[in-house]
C-alpha cells in the first residue's frame, strides 16, 4: 500500500507547451473517424513538492476529477517514477500528467502559464516566491505553503475582438506589453486546421473557426470547428460544430467579455467564453432583411451588421492523404465571385442592432448588393462599397446617408475583382477595405490598384497601379505588404502623397 509522502524537496516540470496540453481522447461522436481528436482540458497546474498528506494516487485522481493537465516536479528520483509508472498505468503520462525530476530554486514551466501552482509545505522555503509568480497566468493565485501569493495583472494590453483587430479593419494592434524579443510560450493544438482559418481573441480567450477545406487528413478533425482556447495555457475549453455549407471567412466573429458572437446563415449567437453554450441569439426579422449574416462590427452596445439572402454553400471537402507539407490552391468553389447574388458575404442591409435588447435599431436597404469584404466602421460613421455602383458612407447613429460617390475615375480605380487564390496573392476572401481616422484604403490580393480615398467626402485622393496585399494604418505611416513582382515594396509608405520611406 503506498504511504503518503513527506518531506520532500521538489521542484520543475519540463518547459510547457501546448502540445502537451492536447491528447487524443475521444470528446465526440464527430471527431471519431479520426485519432487526432481535440481534446477538452481545464488549463494547467503546477505542482512543486506533493502535500504531505497526500499519495500518489491522490495526483492522479485529482487529475482525472478535475480534467486538469499537471506538472509535477520532484526532487526525489523513487518519488518521480511513482508517480510516473502510476500515470502510465492509467493512460496520462505525457498526456496530462508531466513529471519533472528537479530542485525547487527554479519551476521548469514558461512565464504566465498555470491557473495554479501549488509549493508542498515541506519545502515552502525553498522555493522562491518569484518564481511561483514568474509562472502563474497574471491574476491568478497560488500556493507556497499554507500562502496564497497572487500574480499582478498586466496593464496595457490589447484586445483583437475582430477578424482584423477592430470593426475598421485595420489590424494595428494597441499592445503596449508584447515587445521584441519575443519567445514561443507554447505550441496549441490542433496542429494542422483546416482553411479557411479565422481568429479572434480577447479577455482570457482566444476563438478559432476551422472551415470546410481539408489537404491532409490531420487536418479532417478540425473541419467545421470553432474551438474556444485559454489564451494563457493554450488549453482547448471547449469545441462546437459550425454549420456546413457556410464560408467562415467574412466578418461574422466579435469576442467579447461574456464570449463571442457568431453571425452564420441563420442567426448571431452569443457562446458563452467557458463552455461554449449559447447564451443569447439575434434574428434577423424579416421585414428588415436576412437571414444571412455576411459582416458584424460592434462598438459598445450596438451591433452593427450587413444581412442578406443566401449564399453560395461550399461543401466539405476531405482528404484521405496521410502526408505533411503545403497545401495546394486553386479556384475552391464560390472562390470566383462570379454571382453578386449569392456571392459569399455579398448582401444588400446594412441594420444597426440594441445589444440589450436584441432588437434593431435602424436599418438601410441597397438595390445593388453590398460587398462584405468592403464594410467598416470608425468613429460615427460606416462605409460600405456596392461594386461596380457607389461608395456610401452612413451615420452610425441612424443610417442617414452622408455622402455616395459613384464617381467613374473611382469606379474605374477599384475596378472588378482581379485574380487571387494563389501564393503570390493570398485570398480572395479576405477584406479590401480599411480606414483610419481619415482615408480609406481600398488594398487586398483581389484588388488591382491600391487606392485612398477621403472619409469626409468619398474624394479619391491617390491610386496606385500596383496593388497591396494587406495594408496597417501606423501613427508612423502606412505599412504595405506586396508580394515579389510588386513595383511598390514592402515597408512604410507617406499616407499624403504615397512617397515609399522605409522599404523592405
Amino acid at each position: 500500500m503506498m504511504q503518503p509522502i513527506r518531506g520532500l524537496a521538489t521542484a520543475a516540470v519540463i518547459a510547457l507547451t501546448c502540445s502537451v496540453a492536447i491528447t487524443a481522447e475521444r470528446h465526440r461522436p464527430m471527431l471519431a473517424e479520426s485519432n487526432l481528436e481535440l481534446p477538452i482540458r481545464r488549463g494547467v497546474e503546477a505542482w512543486i513538492g506533493i502535500p504531505d498528506d497526500w499519495t500518489v494516487q491522490s495526483v492522479i485522481k485529482h487529475c482525472q476529477d478535475g480534467n486538469r493537465l499537471i506538472y509535477v516536479q520532484v526532487q526525489n528520483e523513487q518519488i518521480a517514477t511513482e508517480i510516473r509508472e502510476a500515470a502510465l498505468a492509467t493512460n496520462l503520462l505525457g498526456k496530462r500528467i508531466f513529471v519533472s525530476r528537479r530542485g525547487p530554486k527554479r519551476i521548469g514551466i514558461s512565464d504566465g502559464l498555470c491557473l495554479d501552482c501549488r509549493v508542498a509545505g515541506s519545502i515552502a522555503n525553498l522555493v522562491p516566491e518569484s518564481e511561483v509568480l514568474r509562472v502563474l497566468i497574471p491574476g491568478a493565485s497560488g500556493h507556497l505553503g499554507d500562502r496564497v501569493v497572487t500574480a499582478r495583472k498586466l496593464v496595457g494590453t490589447d484586445v483583437w475582438t475582430h477578424p482584423y483587430h477592430a470593426p475598421d479593419n485595420n489590424p494595428c494592434s494597441r499592445d503596449r506589453v508584447a515587445r521584441r524579443a519575443l519567445e514561443t510560450r507554447y505550441i496549441a493544438y490542433p496542429h494542422f486546421s483546416p482553411m479557411p482559418q479565422i481568429s479572434v481573441a480577447g479577455y482570457g480567450r482566444l476563438y478559432r473557426a476551422m472551415g470546410h477545406i481539408a489537404h491532409k487528413a490531420n487536418q479532417v478533425p478540425a473541419l467545421n470547428t470553432l474551438v474556444g482556447v485559454d489564451i494563457a495555457s493554450g488549453c482547448i475549453l471547449w469545441r462546437r460544430s459550425l454549420p456546413e455549407g457556410f464560408m467562415i471567412h467574412r466578418n461574422t466573429w466579435v469576442a467579447v467579455p461574456e464570449g463571442i458572437w457568431v453571425g452564420d446563415d441563420t442567426a448571431c449567437r452569443l457562446l458563452d467564453r467557458d463552455t461554449g453554450m449559447e447564451l443569447r441569439r439575434i434574428e434577423v426579422p424579416e421585414h428588415v432583411g436576412g437571414p444571412v449574416w455576411k459582416w458584424m462590427g460592434l462598438v459598445h452596445q450596438t451591433l452593427y451588421a450587413l444581412v442578406g439572402d443566401r449564399e453560395i454553400a461550399p461543401s466539405t471537402q476531405r482528404s484521405d492523404n496521410d502526408a505533411l507539407g503545403h497545401w495546394g490552391w486553386g479556384m475552391w468553389e464560390g472562390h470566383d465571385y462570379s454571382d453578386p447574388r449569392r456571392n459569399f458575404a455579398f448582401g444588400d442591409v446594412v441594420c444597426a442592432f440594441d445589444l440589450r435588447s436584441g432588437k434593431p435599431k435602424w436599418s438601410h436597404r441597397e438595390e445593388s448588393p453590398i460587398d462584405g469584404r468592403a464594410i467598416c466602421l470608425m468613429g460615427d460613421r460606416l462605409f460600405y462599397f456596392c461594386p461596380g455602383r457607389h461608395l456610401v458612407c452612413l451615420g452610425k447613429a441612424d443610417g442617414s446617408l452622408k455622402w455616395s460617390n459613384s464617381d467613374a475615375d473611382l469606379l474605374a480605380a477599384i475596378d472588378k475583382d482581379a485574380p487571387a487564390q494563389s501564393f503570390l496573392n493570398g485570398y480572395s476572401t479576405q477584406f479590401y477595405l480599411a480606414c483610419d481616422d481619415e482615408r480609406l484604403y481600398f488594398a487586398g490580393p483581389q484588388r488591382p490598384n491600391f487606392i485612398a480615398v477621403s472619409q469626409f467626402d468619398g474624394r479619391m485622393l491617390w491610386q496606385q497601379p500596383d496593388g497591396v496585399r494587406h495594408v496597417v494604418a501606423h501613427p508612423q505611416g502606412l505599412f504595405v505588404v506586396t508580394d515579389i513582382r510588386n513595383k511598390i515594396k514592402s515597408g512604410r509608405i507617406d499616407t499624403l502623397h504615397f512617397r515609399p520611406s522605409l522599404c523592405s
